[in-house]
């Protein structure tokens, strides 16, 4: 997990990277005063995935995916982001020069844009 380059499945890879680059994120945010984050992800009882869940005051803050190239926003993510509160949603993509506002609070965007 912490050594995200010593994987070799690209989408794994770059998922551990989203991690990490979240974690530290969330870490620099509590270390600023912004507030208590924490980092989980998120399975519904049909085992569909959200791979991310930030959470601001033990409360759901953001959802985040993490995909290798820009792609159809799946559903279910869409649903846990109901369920949630109608919290943001970010499909994090490996691929540049993406970004993109899908719809209100549902968003794709390069890594290299979010993180940079």
């Amino acid at each position: 997990f912490y050594d995200w380059t010593r994987n070799n499945n690209q989408g794994a890879m770059f998922e551990n990277y989203v991690a990490m680059e979240l974690k530290t994120l969330t870490e620099m945010w509590e270390d600023s005063g912004e507030g208590n984050f924490k980092l989980f992800f998120i399975r519904d009882r049909d085992g569909r995935e959200t791979d991310f869940l930030v959470t601001r005051e033990d409360e759901p803050w953001l959802l985040a995916e993490a995909k290798v190239s820009r792609s159809e926003i799946a559903y279910h993510h869409k649903r846990h982001r109901t369920v949630l509160g109608n919290i943001p949603f970010i499909q994090i993509v490996m691929e540049k020069n993406v970004a993109e506002k899908l719809k209100p609070g549902i968003f794709q965007m390069s890594a290299s844009r979010l993180f940079g």
